[in-house]
């Protein structure tokens, strides 16, 4: 019989860099497939759209490999021209 799952730690950051680029990381715990750090740029391209590029780092003991992540994020609303960075 299996071990039940225990509780996990999911953690992220977004910090302001220029008007239009974040620093961003996020953090998953654990030793599983999902156990990773990302630590990346994120550029507000519109009001609508954000490229986000990252390096993938596998946490130690989960046996993952090393990546990069892009990301496209197409929001649903326009982001409001003097909300801070990151910010809505």
């Amino acid at each position: 019989m299996a071990a039940a799952p225990g509780a996990g730690l999911l953690l992220g950051f977004e910090y302001p860099l220029a008007k239009k680029v974040l620093l961003m990381g996020d953090f998953i715990s654990g030793r599983n497939a999902t156990s990773v750090s990302v630590l990346g740029i994120n550029y507000l391209a519109t009001r609508r759209v954000q490229l986000c590029l990252g390096a993938l780092v596998p946490n130690p003991g989960s046996h993952n490999r090393a990546g990069v992540v892009f990301e496209l994020n197409l929001l649903g609303y326009d982001a409001e021209d003097d909300a801070p960075p990151g910010g809505h």
